[in-house]
């Protein structure tokens, strides 16, 4: 159940940074990325886009605050409402911005920054969610860890069957002192 729960989320999360790079040119899902650009814009001096930059940076943070925040009290009694409370703000959030991203005719920088810091709240906030969810395993928003982890699994899998295969086949085929463990 949770990992289905994750996966949609998963997949909102790319819908969303996809959409959000499409419509206001920005990807909204990720603070290493802005963090990285809030470092260069300040090198350079471009004070402004080290504004945006860090305003986004603590939209995203925002965001994770206050669904953890929403999980962690006992406002709602029971957990899962939380979550459902949590979803469904973060639901209508994005429903502001394609109503606003639709029914704006103009492209003024700090409209397209307010659209970028409300994807960003969004984001920090599903995060959190599915996060706490699968015990700080899964991350939907994106894919750094996710591949690091993957990386590491297979590893871990492909270890296993190599010394799977070598008790089967009697050649020694996984090398180290340590026996591998089932992943």
């Amino acid at each position: 159940e949770n990992r289905l729960l994750a996966g949609y989320l998963a997949l909102i999360g790319g819908f969303v940074n996809s959409a959000g790079f499409m419509l206001i040119g920005s990807f909204t899902s990720h603070v290493t990325g802005n963090v990285g650009r809030l470092a260069n814009d300040l090198a350079v001096r471009d004070f402004d886009a080290a504004i945006f930059a860090g305003t986004m940076i603590l939209a995203f943070f925002s965001g994770a605050f206050a669904a953890s925040m929403a999980v962690e009290s006992d406002v709602f009694r029971k957990v899962p409402y939380a979550y459902a409370f949590v979803l469904a703000c973060e639901g209508a959030m994005l429903l502001v911005f394609m109503l606003l991203s639709r029914l704006t005719t103009t492209e003024h920088p700090r409209l397209l920054d307010a659209e970028a810091a409300l994807l960003c709240v969004t984001m920090g906030m599903q995060n959190s969610l599915v996060t706490r969810l699968s015990g700080a395993v899964v991350r939907t928003t994106h894919l750094t860890g996710v591949f690091t982890d993957l990386g590491i699994e297979a590893a871990r899998w492909f270890r296993w069957w190599r010394r799977s295969l070598a008790d089967r086949v009697h050649v020694r085929l996984a090398f180290g002192r340590a026996r591998p463990e089932r992943p």
